[in-house]
């Protein structure tokens, strides 16, 4: 993702609640880890693949901005 799209230390909860604004229905699988830091369980989330992996991504990210803008106002 370019900067201009990205957002810092994304939370699990957060990328959730963009992916639902987008309409991708999210499975959260919350105990799963990256391979590499297997102590760390931060999550996953699967997402229907109606578009490509890329696109599906900018979405994600556009409202994911959004999510946090809107939480900073609160």
């Amino acid at each position: 993702m370019p900067l201009s799209l990205s957002v810092e230390d994304p939370k699990l909860e957060e990328v959730v609640e963009a992916a639902r604004r987008v309409g991708l229905n999210p499975i959260v699988e919350a105990d799963k880890a990256y391979p590499k830091m297997w102590w760390k369980e931060k999550g996953r989330i699967l997402v229907e693949k109606r578009a490509s992996k890329t696109k599906i991504l900018k979405e994600i990210a556009l409202a994911l901005k959004e999510v946090r803008r809107r939480s900073k106002q609160k």
